[in-house]
């Protein structure tokens, strides 16, 4: 009897050692599945914090169409952030122009909104934006990206409608060049730059 409880406890430490044995690489397992989880995590925040927005307009001939007859001179992009938690940013396009620029150019104007994070944010907001016409050739080796650097100098927002500042102008002209306008939608890419 005590021959056969002594062989039965060591299988049941046997079994239990290659249980634990188990557990431990499941453990280990699951330990790399995490740090490459987290790692995921931290490249996807990165993107987003990423300072760029890209706009595509579409069906430009009707739109620059509405602006000339004065019936929708304003076209409002969704509004964006210069990084998480940051800056509450939008552009206004003016298809036919503002001022100077009318008839001939189009006009892409900032303005800072409010948002939540106002409070803790520094202001005056002063960074320079790159202001991209986005080539469409299909080879990218070839495509010649129209650029171009605007400084911006915001107040905090008071008011709902937000605060504007500058623009850039684009000739509609230059619109017609190289494949800029494709299918009749152009890209726009607003980059804030570090400051």
């Amino acid at each position: 009897m005590d021959s056969h409880l002594q062989s039965a406890i060591r299988r049941h430490l046997d079994l239990t050692c290659v249980k634990l044995n188990d557990t431990q690489a499941e453990l280990s397992k699951t330990q790399a599945e995490l740090k490459s989880s987290q790692i995921t995590i931290r490249k996807l925040e990165e993107k987003f914090d990423t300072p760029k927005f890209i706009w595509k307009i579409n069906n430009f001939a009707e739109k620059l169409k509405q602006a000339k007859s004065g019936r929708k001179n304003e076209i409002a992009s969704p509004p964006f952030y210069t990084k998480r938690y940051g800056h509450k940013l939008k552009v206004l396009l003016y298809p036919n122009g503002e001022g100077i620029g009318v008839n001939t150019h189009l006009l892409t104007s900032f303005v800072a909104t409010k948002s939540e994070y106002d409070a803790i944010l520094p202001w005056p907001l002063v960074r320079n934006v790159k202001v991209t016409l986005v080539d469409q050739q299909d080879d990218q080796a070839k495509q010649e990206n129209f650029v171009t650097i605007r400084t911006l100098n915001f107040k905090r927002p008071e008011e709902e409608e937000g605060v504007r500042c500058g623009g850039v102008f684009i000739s509609h002209r230059k619109l017609q060049t190289r494949r800029y306008l494709v299918g009749d939608a152009f890209f726009l890419q607003f980059e804030i730059l570090p400051a």
